[in-house]
């Protein structure tokens, strides 16, 4: 039985949830085809139309934990007809006060969980703030290239644990490449063999899952299901 410390939730924090071994390199997503590859999808969908443009963190991170989110909202700042704008990667380096209020959550459950490495990245890279308009593209060319080109992204990081935080997310995921979707014998779902979570991350995006103390204990207790399971 492995000891360790009880975070808020009154859970576990086992002692194994280490920083693994295997090395955490960044992967610069100004230094691949992104810019290229979103330019063509963006000017096939909106042609001669004004856009905003798509927006992209600089870096994901290899060996590393993904909190994968839905896309980025319209902001003020957010600049239009350009090839794409790429933000500071949000991670677990990141200072205090550099980062959006949205992403306090990922650094609250990190540390629960007792998670030492981890970064966010968005499944989509258009800017929208109402993701019913998301959702009413779902099945479009636009979105579903988009979505591919994260999935490309995800398979070249090989992150440890892909925790999906947004059920339109989950379902856009599914709807685009349903067929790496894979549950192993010990009950754990994998994408293209990373170990993935869905089921009780998917209300992470919203207030539903930060004011029900159930559904955060399920996820806590989810993930540290799998990845003792997937540390072992």
């Amino acid at each position: 039985m492995h000891g360790g410390l009880k975070n808020e939730l009154g859970l576990q924090r086992p002692e194994y949830f280490k920083k693994e071994e295997m090395s955490i390199e960044k992967i610069l997503l100004p230094e691949t085809n992104l810019r290229k590859e979103l330019k063509d999808i963006w000017m096939n969908y909106y042609q001669d139309k004004p856009f905003f443009s798509p927006l992209a963190p600089e870096y994901v991170k290899s060996n590393s934990i993904l909190f994968l989110s839905i896309n980025p909202s319209v902001r003020n700042d957010s600049k239009k007809d350009i090839d794409i704008e790429f933000y500071p990667t949000v991670c677990s380096e990141t200072p205090k006060g550099e980062y959006h209020n949205h992403f306090s959550k990922f650094f609250i459950l990190a540390k629960e969980a007792n998670i030492n490495d981890w970064f966010c990245m968005d499944l989509l890279f258009v800017r929208d703030t109402n993701q019913n308009n998301i959702s009413e593209k779902r099945h479009t060319d636009f979105i579903h290239a988009q979505a591919k080109l994260t999935i490309e992204i995800i398979k070249k990081a090989k992150p440890t644990l892909v925790i999906v935080s947004n059920n339109l997310a989950s379902i856009i995921l599914h709807e685009v490449d349903s067929d790496n979707f894979l549950l192993t014998e010990n009950n754990i779902y994998t994408f293209h063999g990373i170990p993935i979570i869905i089921r009780e991350s998917k209300f992470l995006g919203s207030r539903i899952l930060s004011n029900n103390i159930d559904r955060r204990k399920k996820l806590m207790q989810e993930i540290q299901r799998v990845r003792m399971a997937t540390l072992s």
